[in-house]
């Protein structure tokens, strides 16, 4: 029996949020749209959402509520290790303990792209033992962060990372 298994923010990957996005964006048919939003959430084929009896389509679609609700209120992370699958990272609050080449990446990545979760928290999150950008292939720490990161914890680090960065470029303006 198919079932939704990704049935809160936590669950949901920052790969499997971008695929919503894609699939609430689309100009379909809203009963494809809820066959592709529903297999994200079963972890399925969309084929076998359709293949389902609509009884059962409507069971699923009542346990989805909490994708129109938004994602949750930002919660502050005060973790200073974060664990992403098998990977445990270095949480890097501070923007006075960014290196020059972190915070510049951070800038570039935020004025190319600022949707890009995964690569601007690539910029905060450091593989644990490890200095920024030496020694590990930042791609590797994006995929992670890609395909393991739920988005409730996600958005809460983008959010204050973000709050943080507009704080600072605040207050090194000179008149």
């Amino acid at each position: 029996m198919i079932d939704i298994v990704k049935d809160s923010w936590s669950k949901i990957t920052v790969d499997d949020y971008y695929r919503i996005m894609e699939i609430i964006k689309e100009d379909k048919d809203d009963m494809m749209k809820d066959a592709e939003l529903l297999a994200v959430l079963c972890d399925v084929f969309p084929k076998d959402i359709l293949s389902l009896k609509l009884p059962d389509i409507i069971r699923l679609k009542q346990k989805t509520g909490f994708i129109s609700e938004g994602l949750p209120r930002h919660k502050k992370i005060k973790a200073d290790n974060i664990k992403i699958g098998d990977n445990t990272y270095k949480l890097i609050h501070k923007i006075d303990k960014y290196t020059a080449a972190q915070f510049i990446d951070f800038q570039t990545i935020i004025k190319q792209d600022k949707n890009d979760i995964a690569r601007i928290l690539s910029t905060i999150l450091i593989p644990k033992g490890k200095e920024y950008g030496e020694d590990y292939d930042v791609e590797d720490v994006i995929k992670d962060i890609r395909f393991n990161m739920g988005m409730d914890v996600a958005n809460s680090l983008v959010f204050f990372c973000i709050k943080k960065w507009m704080k600072y470029v605040g207050d090194s303006v000179i008149f």
